[in-house]
């Protein structure tokens, strides 16, 4: 079962996922959690877990931004996703999040597209940067 994380008291079965956040961030595991606690209820960050029967065990969670900004963007940004379950769930959830905000597209970054391309993801563009 998908639940959006709305208080900190949602969040221990996640906070137990061995996943590979620091691979993605530059944050510790610590740091990154507490981002976690920060934010589930910020209205513009969409914290999803795949939580077991039992309601202790997450088998992976997302985070997902509300970057809606016209005229700029109607989009919901994937920032992270991380499941031993079902991917499909967790985008699934993150598709309903972003049109029941008003979003017209759900966009993650990815450095390969043919890897998300099952859950109906298709390349539009390349993310380019400038380190600073």
């Amino acid at each position: 079962m998908i639940n959006r994380i709305n208080t900190p008291e949602d969040l221990p079965p996640i906070l137990l996922i061995k996943d590979d956040i620091e691979q993605h961030i530059d944050y510790d595991r610590s740091s990154w959690l507490q981002w976690l606690v920060e934010n589930c209820k910020n209205p513009l960050i969409g914290i999803f877990a795949d939580i077991e029967n039992n309601d202790t065990e997450a088998n992976g969670y997302a985070v997902a931004l509300n970057a809606i900004s016209p005229p700029f963007t109607q989009s919901v940004v994937v920032m992270y996703i991380f499941t031993n379950g079902d991917t499909h769930q967790l985008i699934d959830a993150i598709k309903a999040w972003a049109e029941a905000v008003g979003a017209n597209r759900v966009e993650m970054q990815t450095g390969d597209s043919d890897s998300v391309a099952e859950f109906g993801f298709v390349k539009t563009s390349s993310v380019v940067g400038i380190e600073i």
